[in-house]
């Protein structure tokens, strides 16, 4: 019976949970320097629901790989010349910590952390293709 309730308390909080939201990433500095460099902030457009978002100007919509403790963005691997890059950018659900790890070859080329916080959805922009 016990399990029943917690399992039926479980759906309807995630039922109430918002499914579209922004985040705003802020405070981000790149630690991969000898010295952290500040970098601009960053807005994404999420729709979990469609495991779908946008990155700042909404250009093109992503793939978002929703897992239970964080949101990954940008899991990308791609050749540039003879140069293998490859990029994770996610977001722990729990804390809003924002991981941006980029590497070229093996070779570290970004360390960038900062602090997500959820805002409104601001939907799309006229003209955009969003989801």
């Amino acid at each position: 019976m016990l399990i029943a309730i917690l399992t039926a308390a479980a759906i309807l909080a995630s039922d109430s949970a918002p499914q579209q939201f922004d985040l705003l990433c802020t405070g981000l500095q790149d630690f991969s320097k000898r010295r952290p460099e500040a970098k601009d902030d960053i807005r994404f457009r999420v729709d979990l629901k469609n495991r779908r978002y946008c990155l700042s100007t909404c250009r093109d919509t992503r793939v978002l790989n929703v897992y239970p403790q964080h949101l990954a963005f940008d899991e990308t691997d791609a050749m540039l010349g003879e140069s293998r890059l490859q990029t994770r950018m996610s977001v722990d659900r729990m804390t809003g910590a924002y991981t941006s790890i980029a590497y070229m070859s093996g070779r570290l080329m970004e360390d960038t952390k900062g602090q997500c916080s959820v805002q409104p959805y601001t939907g799309p922009v006229l003209g955009e293709r969003l989801f």
